[in-house]
């Protein structure tokens, strides 16, 4: 008890400390002690093996991504291309619907399966611009991007490559496409709500006065709409993202990351050959870039090194097994089960794994035996994966949030609408439909 205590604890003093804007790697290493001292581990393996192996891997599976995502972003974004694309976007859809091009924008790039870290770089150079235009908070980007990206086109809409949709096929013996009538109501159900939360808070900010207001990183000269005369044609400036897209879907055969990063590196190639003689100094764009990946990937990697401090934990190992232990409907302790480890491991891939390692078979049988389709326990399991995931230590949102140029106390109120509460009211209608049979398919 003592352990899974102190794991809770560590938990919540690292969601505090983030609030409190203490940087993620010191915030990592106290909430890493807390669980070090309550489950008696060893305090040299626990940092040089589980936090330390966790925090190096993920910095070297994501170095080149976060790299070139940054650079890519950064060279739409001084070149004026990110302000081409605004002003296009602007004229064909009304800067009042900024929050709405945005969400669209990222759950398009997310169901054409590019990495939500990816998505952050390419839309917020952007997306800072139409939240200028439209005086909409910068409190609100992450959340409506985190919406687009990492909710519905990942866990529910039928044929979504994102892994949160793939792993349950490895297991169930289903497609991508399971259950697509459950998929697509569980999709127009988040879609609804995230969306009108979404324009009702930000009406109720602007009705206090609150607007828009440039981060310590955001450019006046790159944000001003004063001087547009040398704006690259705005089809030039679309070329080099939808060049990226495209690449990506011809070299799906390939590993996800080897594929990214291919894309992004011919992407960059053809941004800086596009738009060299509308950036003032190119070799300074480039090294930002790389200083603010750092900065980012490391804010990152620093949480998920504090991840493989809680799956080395006892605590971790109790919570688990009692999450998969829950003696229920098959559909009911399954969704349940797979909230509570992505909650704890902050990851809805990481969460889906373990749970489908545990009890993948198990549970298939159980829901034969139940009469429930192999596909309906598969959407279930996904959407499920969704929801607690997006807690204030998941590794997504901390990018988010920082490459925005925000705090946790900023951003996360809203973030945690729209990513945890609308995920986990849109399961349990779909958990309540499949469970009565009304829709199975």
């Amino acid at each position: 008890m003592i352990q899974i205590i102190g794991l809770l604890i560590a938990m919540s003093v690292l969601v505090y400390l983030a609030f409190k804007n203490w940087g993620m790697i010191p915030a990592s290493l106290v909430a890493s002690i807390l669980i070090i001292l309550t489950n008696r581990m060893d305090f040299w393996e626990a940092f040089s093996v589980n936090y330390a192996t966790a925090l190096k891997n993920f910095v070297g599976t994501y170095l080149l991504m976060f790299f070139l995502g940054a650079t890519f972003g950064n060279i739409m974004g001084e070149s004026g291309a990110a302000k081409s694309i605004s002003l296009k976007l602007m004229k064909l859809l009304g800067k009042e619907r900024a929050i709405l091009i945005i969400v669209l924008s990222a759950a398009i790039l997310s169901y054409g399966g590019i990495s939500l870290f990816v998505c952050v770089f390419a839309i917020y150079p952007i997306g800072v611009i139409l939240f200028k235009e439209a005086n909409i908070s910068k409190e609100l980007f992450p959340a409506c991007m985190l919406f687009g990206c990492a909710t519905f086109t990942m866990v529910a809409t039928p044929g979504t490559p994102a892994i949160s949709n793939i792993i349950p096929t490895n297991y169930f013996g289903t497609n991508a496409y399971a259950a697509p009538v459950l998929g697509i109501i569980a999709t127009i159900l988040m879609f609804i709500m995230g969306y009108y939360y979404l324009i009702w808070t930000n009406k109720r900010l602007q009705a206090k006065g609150i607007g828009f207001t440039p981060g310590p990183n955001d450019d006046e000269k790159t944000l001003s709409m004063s001087d547009t005369d040398d704006l690259p044609d705005w089809k030039i400036s679309i070329f080099p993202l939808a060049l990226v897209i495209v690449m990506i879907f011809v070299l799906k055969n390939l590993t996800s990351m080897y594929a990214v990063v291919i894309a992004l590196a011919c992407g960059v190639l053809v941004a800086l050959l596009l738009f060299w003689k509308h950036l003032e100094n190119p070799l300074k764009v480039v090294n930002q870039s790389a200083t603010s990946s750092i900065i980012s990937i490391l804010n990152t990697a620093a949480i998920v090194g504090f991840g493989g401090v809680v799956q080395s934990s006892a605590g971790f190992t109790s919570i688990v097994d009692f999450a998969l232990n829950l003696k229920m409907g098959p559909l009911v302790s399954a969704a349940i089960a797979v909230n509570i480890v992505a909650g704890i491991t902050a990851s809805s891939s990481g969460g889906l794994t373990v749970f489908m390692d545990a009890l993948g078979a198990q549970y298939l049988k159980l829901a034969q035996i139940s009469g429930i389709s192999p596909a309906a326990l598969h959407r279930v399991c996904s959407i499920a994966s969704s929801g607690l995931d997006s807690l204030p230590h998941s590794g997504a949102t901390v990018t988010c949030i920082i490459s925005s140029g925000l705090t946790h106390k900023q951003a996360y109120k809203y973030v945690f609408v729209t990513n945890c509460v609308v995920p986990i009211i849109a399961l349990i209608i779909v958990v309540a439909l499949a469970s009565f049979g009304i829709v199975t398919n």
